[in-house]
């Protein structure tokens, strides 16, 4: 029984072997090498180990482990998939590159193709079109590269299922921060969380003139309208040089990265025509009310004395290290101008009193 067995494995694997090596050929016409196969009428499998299905399509010997399917259809490198159809014997459809994938048809080129990825836990990349380079190989610089023939236009149409309101009825391209969309009640939708670059480029705006539609944006002859951008000279914005602008979370500063919590700093001088300042101060004019105690002139005095500044107005050592803010300092200069005005308006009230006293004396003795 063991005998029989051993025996039983031999045989298996032996004609295994001897069928691994016979070529597997069906429909008249056709030739597969050893180890290669064919299914259909004038086929010749020139690759080890290569499959064709189809009709006067080839595998060549340098396409080992190739697959060819289609009409006039011809696979040349290892490990490559060719699908389609070719225009006639000498302008087959053919895919010479290693371990890819090509579709064409009524074509000698791929309309589709699909490179090899560089190994485990990568993917290839997609072309569509003729995606050549200087070496006439096929080779895609991105995951999508879209490429139009002579003549053709480059364009990729996508549509939804319908523009009905609701999720789902819109086109995005991109994600939530850079990206372009469609919705049926908003138009199309541009996102970007910095900034447009148009690279001198021209923006064609408004509508062509069709039935049933409004024109916008068109000139006196009813046709769009082109537009040329003035590209901006280089910006130091968003620099930190100490001679440039400088802005930081909605903080500005020329001249200088400090801008001290505030938002505006200069440093240097500012030159204008006229600086309006809208602060909420209490103006001065409360200095004339009834109710307002006015300093008497000899505690104003002592305070001078002592204080070397007067009341209510900062020292030179706090606006030195401080500053001062120029709308509040306005309204402690206005205060004290009008305390002055009441000082001299009872200074004269005073004089006005002694010259009626100096008067009367003066009848008296004459």
């Amino acid at each position: 029984m063991k005998r029989l067995l051993i025996t039983s494995i031999v045989l298996l694997f032996s004609s295994s072997f001897l069928i691994a090596q016979t070529p597997c050929v069906v429909c008249d016409d056709s030739y597969a090498v050893p180890g290669a196969s064919t299914i259909g009428t004038n086929n010749n499998a020139q690759g080890g180990r290569s499959i064709i299905l189809g009709s006067f399509s080839q595998t060549l010997s340098t396409g080992n482990f190739s697959i060819a399917i289609g009409s006039r259809v011809k696979a040349m490198a290892g490990k490559c998939v060719a699908i389609g159809s070719g225009i006639s014997s000498d302008y087959m459809f053919v895919n010479h590159m290693q371990e890819s994938l090509m579709v064409g048809f009524n074509s000698n080129l791929s309309t589709f193709f699909v490179s090899m990825s560089e190994g485990f836990n990568r993917t290839g990349r997609v072309a569509i079109g003729n995606v050549v380079n200087q070496y006439g190989q096929m080779d895609p610089l991105a995951k999508l590269h879209l490429r139009a023939d002579e003549g053709e236009d480059a364009a990729i149409y996508v549509q939804p299922h319908n523009w009905l309101e609701g999720d789902g009825a819109g086109l995005a391209l991109g994600d939530m921060s850079h990206g372009i969309s469609a919705m049926k009640d908003k138009g199309l939708i541009f996102n970007t969380s910095s900034s447009y670059n148009f690279n001198g480029g021209l923006i064609k705006y408004g509508m062509d003139a069709r039935e049933g539609s409004v024109l916008l944006c068109t000139d006196s002859e009813g046709t769009a309208v082109w537009a040329q951008l003035e590209m901006p000279a280089p910006s130091p914005w968003l620099t930190s040089g100490t001679n440039d602008i400088y802005f930081s979370a909605g903080k500005v500063g020329i001249g200088t990265i400090n801008t001290y919590g505030y938002e505006l700093a200069v440093l240097g001088k500012i030159l204008a025509d006229e600086v309006m300042i809208k602060h909420p101060v209490d103006w001065g004019d409360y200095v004339f009310k009834p109710e307002y105690k006015l300093m008497p002139v000899n505690e104003l005095a002592a305070f001078v004395k002592l204080n070397s500044h007067l009341p209510g107005v900062p020292s030179e050592k706090e606006v030195s290290e401080n500053g001062y803010g120029l709308a509040q300092m306005n309204e402690i200069l206005l205060k004290k101008v009008e305390e002055l005005t009441l000082y001299i308006i009872q200074q004269q009230e005073m004089l006005q009193k002694q010259q009626d006293e100096i008067n009367k004396l003066k009848e008296v003795i004459y």
